[in-house]
């Protein structure tokens, strides 16, 4: 997982998603602003639709980690639908844990908050940021034969798969797939 600001940088200081508890709130969390920070998945084959959530408190750091899937299908295998989102067991967590989680729902399934849609904008402009710096030109590649910026040798040199496409190359795909099935239904009919 890398930090979307570090793979986005002009995307990410346009918005910064932050949460602000104040004194007067009925709450256990401590009052002040919580900034929350996205990381994805760094392999620009993988689409595992899944997004690592760090919610730090001003002067505290981070206080907590959430996991979340933007569908079923990019859940662990060991996790079921009702475990979306959950704290991640094996990055930072405190005490206001539990309830950031709580609100980090609140603010993902709120129709009056556009949160979830800007995670998964936020998704796909990594995906193609990712995939542009693995590209030879190509649209399949090798990871032996791809460079990190830097020269260093791709960490997934054991695999062998295509680079995630970019938004042209998905439009285009839809459109071939489209007309592959007009195709067929032409060939039925007639």
């Amino acid at each position: 997982m890398l930090r979307f600001e570090d793979v986005c940088p002009e995307e990410a200081r346009r918005q910064v998603t932050c949460v602000r508890i104040g004194d007067d709130e009925d709450s256990s969390l401590p009052p002040g602003v919580y900034e929350l920070s996205e990381s994805f998945c760094a392999d620009p084959v993988c689409d595992c639709r899944r997004a690592l959530i760090t919610i730090s408190h001003q002067g505290r750091g981070p206080v907590a980690t959430v996991s979340f899937g933007f569908d079923a299908a990019s859940l662990p295998p060991w996790a079921e639908d009702d475990d979306n989102p959950f704290l991640d067991p094996f990055n930072p967590q405190s005490e206001h844990s539990p309830a950031l989680l709580e609100a980090f729902e609140f603010l993902v399934s709120s129709p009056d908050c556009d949160y979830r849609e800007l995670l998964e904008e936020r998704y796909w402009s990594f995906k193609e940021a990712i995939g542009a710096r693995f590209s030879r030109g190509s649209s399949r590649a090798g990871f032996s034969q791809l460079r990190w910026p830097g020269g260093d040798a791709s960490p997934f040199a054991s695999f062998d798969a295509g680079i995630v496409p970019t938004a042209k190359d998905r439009e285009k795909r839809k459109r071939e797939r489209r007309q592959a099935r007009s195709s067929r239904r032409r060939n039925r009919k007639g």
